[in-house]
């Protein structure tokens, strides 16, 4: 008889889920009326796919309300292809953010387990939390949900103990006791694993659960232990066996995911292991990869120790160090064991590791990468150097490291720039004298007739056009229009500028 009373109750949690859910359906078009005037027109003229668009450019941009809207429009599949776990996303962004709306929302999706896992305890938190900024709504169901909590727990069969917890998203065989899943649900030794429940995967463990059975995903329980970096579970499924190289759907493997995530420790624990750090997801992506997108050294390290190759060169010619070059420190940096050929190193377009470094605006990567050597004076297929994009990124300091080590301050890009018109154009005075110091020749143009000089007196430096004027320029040449540099500082505004070239 205790059956029956437990699923009465989470059928009844699921009817009042629903009823809500319906009734936000139906609403979502009047609060978008009340909410932005290009939203609204456009659901008046039946326009929902130009209102979703627009709620989703609103919603990236952090607007708490066109979240909870934008996710009402994925759920009910008004104007864009129904996506329950991507409303789920955007309900939770607007929830935690304290829209009360979206935090109701929420927990119904939790209640019903619409675009995530049932979840009876996060979704009671989240009534809670709508329900204290006045949410009838809310208030009413959370009501409901205590009652049925009550009545539930005078019935006998709420008395009768099971050898495990009952987690929502987990049932219990009547007759045997092991673990079962609710329709719909994960395998109970999955969803006890993505949540950390310890006890229950270690019961599931000794009464002879498949540690290697997949969910909807692909994923199996270590992979969703070691996404969440539950290293004790993480532990307790190696030592059952759990295959640690088993990719999910996308291809990730337990390592890539715990790398992702930035779990180190289950990474850390995985690869000592033996988990596979060649293997790659279909997006392309290594374990190596993933490290480096997070920067994480000790990472890094621990799989350069284990033998993998950190020279392996991608499809484009991109090498790890390119990467690591783009957005890591100098302790990433220190893990590789730079020879001069991986220093040097350019991929298809001809970009080395310090030009990578400049682009990114990369300062402490610049400095390292010079410190051990490496060369500036390369180019990209476009003609440019490390300089010229440290330059074009405004990272001073990293343009005013490179000037000694960029060959010729002469050279020009494909498109005729130098390092010092470059410079001209930011109005960097320091720089600009860097550059005359190491003997840049002034009045070179580029392809459209362009000084360094005429590039000042447009965008209105006259620190950078006294400087310039003092170390030489010309000031009557003119670029392809026949403008001189004073012609150009008048027709943009810049009488101050005009006035001091004369």
């Amino acid at each position: 008889m205790g059956r029956p009373n437990r699923s009465f109750a989470f059928i009844l949690f699921l009817a009042l889920a629903t009823e809500m859910l319906s009734s936000v359906a139906s609403s979502a078009a009047d609060a978008a009326l009340s909410s932005s005037p290009d939203v609204a027109a456009a659901i008046r003229t039946g326009d929902f796919s130009t209102a979703a668009r627009l709620l989703r450019i609103r919603a990236e941009k952090g607007d708490h309300e066109a979240q909870y809207l934008f996710a009402s429009f994925l759920r009910s599949g008004r104007g864009i292809p129904r996506d329950d776990a991507s409303a789920f996303r955007w309900m939770h962004a607007a929830a935690t953010a304290g829209y009360a709306k979206a935090q109701f929302n929420l927990a119904t999706m939790l209640i019903s387990g619409r675009g995530t896992v049932r979840d009876l305890i996060a979704a009671t938190a989240w009534l809670k939390k709508a329900a204290a900024q006045g949410d009838q709504n809310a208030s009413s169901l959370l009501l409901e949900l205590n009652n049925v909590s009550t009545r539930s727990a005078k019935t006998p069969s709420a008395k009768v103990q099971s050898p495990m917890p009952r987690e929502i998203g987990l049932a219990s065989d009547s007759s045997t006791g092991s673990p079962t899943s609710l329709p719909g649900a994960r395998p109970a030794i999955i969803e006890a694993a993505w949540r950390g429940q310890l006890q229950i995967v270690q019961s599931a463990i000794a009464r002879g659960a498949d540690v290697n059975v997949r969910d909807k995903d692909g994923a199996s329980a270590l992979m969703r232990a070691s996404a969440g970096g539950h290293i004790e579970i993480v532990d307790a499924l190696l030592k059952a066996n759990a295959k640690i190289d088993l990719v999910d759907e996308d291809g990730n493997t337990a390592l890539m995911l715990a790398i992702e995530k930035n779990k180190v420790q289950a990474a850390m624990r995985l690869l000592s292991k033996g988990a596979n750090v060649a293997a790659r997801n279909k997006r392309g992506s290594s374990a190596i990869d993933l490290s480096l997108r997070s920067c994480n050294a000790d990472i890094l390290q621990r799989i350069a120790a284990s033998g993998a190759a950190l020279d392996a060169v991608g499809v484009d010619g991109e090498t790890p160090l390119m990467q690591a070059a783009e957005n890591c420190d100098a302790k990433v940096l220190g893990v590789f064991r730079l020879s001069r050929t991986q220093l040097d190193q350019s991929d298809k377009r001809g970009r080395t590791a310090l030009w990578r470094a400049a682009d990114h605006a990369n300062t402490a990567a610049v400095r390292a990468l010079l410190d051990v050597g490496a060369h500036g004076d390369s180019a990209s297929i476009e003609g440019e150097t490390a300089l010229m994009r440290a330059i074009y990124r405004n990272a001073i300091d990293a343009a005013m490291m490179l000037v000694p080590r960029c060959g010729s301050p002469d050279r020009q890009s494909v498109a005729g720039n130098t390092a010092l018109i470059l410079a001209a154009k930011i109005g960097s005075t320091p720089l600009i004298a860097a550059l005359l110091e190491a003997r840049a020749t002034v009045d070179l143009r580029n392809a459209q007739g362009y000084s360094a000089l005429m590039l000042a007196a447009r965008e209105g430096h006259p620190d950078a056009v006294a400087a310039l004027i003092r170390a030489g320029a010309n000031i009557n040449l003119r670029n392809k229009k026949r403008e001189t540099a004073r012609d150009i500082a008048t027709a943009s505004g810049n009488t101050a500028v005009a006035n001091l070239i004369r």
